[in-house]
């Protein structure tokens, strides 16, 4: 499937993290697209399923990309892995985050060669990190570990 429209926001990686995102995107505009590219086999159930569009494949594929209309969007969120941090007993910063680094890249790598100003935002597991993905050009990086401490300490001091 290839999605032709414009101004849409793409997700990159489905987990309750990204399903939360797609609400709270919808909450803000409830007119916008947004594309979700995922390697699962069957696309995503959510309540809001007239305003998702799936694109099954591997976001590090260029061609999947161009499915989601990549040049058109209006920004890309991509969200760390968490079948990979699942399956295995010691959670592995490094696998979680270097498949994010590497989805990066490739955006980066497609930006830079069609000069396109689409902002990136990646979610992140490690702090150790930070820099690389500042070397790929990522727009703006939130650490998983920082949004639950921020949460609750902006809970004990509400504006």
């Amino acid at each position: 499937m290839r999605f032709e429209g414009m101004n849409h926001i793409i997700i990159i990686g489905w987990s309750e993290k990204a399903k939360a995102a797609v609400q709270e995107i919808i909450k803000i505009d409830q007119t916008i697209d947004i594309v979700v590219i995922n390697n699962a086999e069957r696309a995503p159930v959510i309540e809001e399923q007239e305003r998702l569009i799936y694109i099954g494949g591997n976001a590090t594929d260029e061609e999947i990309l161009l499915h989601a209309n990549l040049p058109k969007s209006k920004g890309i969120l991509i969200f760390a892995e968490e079948r990979i941090q699942a399956n295995y007993s010691i959670k592995d910063s490094l696998l979680v985050d270097g498949k994010t680094l590497l989805v990066a890249t490739v955006i980066t790598l497609m930006k830079e060669k069609m000069n396109l100003p689409v902002p990136v935002i990646a979610e992140i597991t490690s702090h150790q990190h930070i820099q690389l993905f500042k070397d790929v050009k990522v727009n703006e990086f939130i650490l998983t570990k920082g949004i639950i401490s921020s949460k609750i300490v902006k809970s004990l001091f509400p504006a």
